[in-house]
């Protein structure tokens, strides 16, 4: 594994850590966040990492690989990073909105610095498992 792709899911973790503990003063957020965990704990703990491992490889390698190359223009990395986050906008789920925003971002400069899907894949899973495992409900 690259260090600096897992350090950087680590990073971004404790930076979800620290929203996650004020989001949960403000209840639209504290509800958003509920929400997004009670579906973690839907199920078997290694179904679950299956399913977010596999997720998260996919989503590197549709919105940071296939869609930008196949978005004309030149905000494509842009474009692919809003149409994420309006993807997600879908689940109606605030935090996951936010995160999309945010991690979508990254991953996308993380993309574009190595020029590969390695790097922002592996930031990915790694930050989805932390975020599963680690995350207080």
């Amino acid at each position: 594994m690259r260090p600096d792709a897992t350090l950087l899911a680590g990073v971004a973790f404790v930076a979800f850590l620290g929203a996650a503990l004020l989001a949960r003063r403000v209840p639209a957020l504290d509800g958003a966040l509920d929400s997004a965990l009670a579906a973690a704990d839907a199920g078997s703990t290694a179904l679950v990492l299956a399913i977010a491992f596999v997720n998260a490889v996919a989503e590197e390698h549709f919105f940071r690989g296939a869609l930008p190359i196949a978005v004309a223009g030149d905000h494509r990395p842009a474009v692919a990073t809003v149409l994420f986050v309006l993807v997600t906008a879908a689940t109606l789920n605030l935090a996951l909105v936010v995160a999309a925003a945010v991690m979508g971002t990254i991953f996308m400069l993380e993309r574009l610095a190595t020029q590969g899907l390695r790097a922002p894949s592996l930031t990915h899973v790694t930050w989805s498992v932390l975020m599963l495992l680690a995350l207080p409900a």
